[in-house]
């Protein structure tokens, strides 16, 4: 596997390309749902509850009176989802949980096997994101970024992601 979606999966919404550990997304408009996994990502459930961690983090959301919410829902050994079945179990859920509430909902599974970035520690970090908010990274957190802001701008003003992507492209 090379990183990119299996050929069966076009039809569902991948922001993807070859170097990115963006691994799949969920949205309402999506009602199928494919994880396409890092090589890395380990198999066993961590048994957490699904049904807690959905409701703690959708609360605030929903209680801030967001309309239009995009998750990055991390999976592996950096992340608090472990398994590629929990963390999609909790896309789901709060893809579902969100809908039903009325809001325009995706969830963007990402790899934490490995950092993102390059910097470590909170000054570095910080000073990493800005440069990545100004369009001067050319690395996977950019990528990510971009493709959070795209599934975003999607969802919120109702436009294809392609049209999306363009808008926002640096390049």
């Amino acid at each position: 596997n090379n990183g990119s979606p299996p050929a069966q999966a076009t039809s569902l919404t991948h922001i993807a390309t070859q170097s990115i550990p963006i691994v799949s997304c969920l949205s309402k408009r999506n009602a199928n749902f494919t994880f396409v996994p890092h090589p890395s990502v380990p198999d066993k459930s961590t048994g957490s509850s699904i049904p807690l961690i959905a409701s703690s983090i959708l609360s605030k959301k929903l209680a801030a009176g967001t309309h239009t919410i995009v998750l990055d829902v991390k999976v592996g050994a950096g992340a608090f989802m472990k398994t590629q079945e929990d963390a999609v179990n909790l896309a789901q859920t709060m893809v579902k949980i969100g809908t039903s509430q009325g809001r325009k909902m995706a969830a963007l599974l990402t790899d934490m096997d490995a950092p993102l970035g390059y910097a470590v520690g909170n000054a570095l970090e910080m000073k990493e994101a800005i440069s990545v908010l100004r369009g001067k990274e050319k690395g996977e957190l950019r990528i990510l970024c971009l493709a959070l802001a795209t599934e975003m701008l999607s969802l919120a003003e109702n436009i294809p992601e392609k049209e999306a992507a363009e808008l926002l492209s640096f390049d």
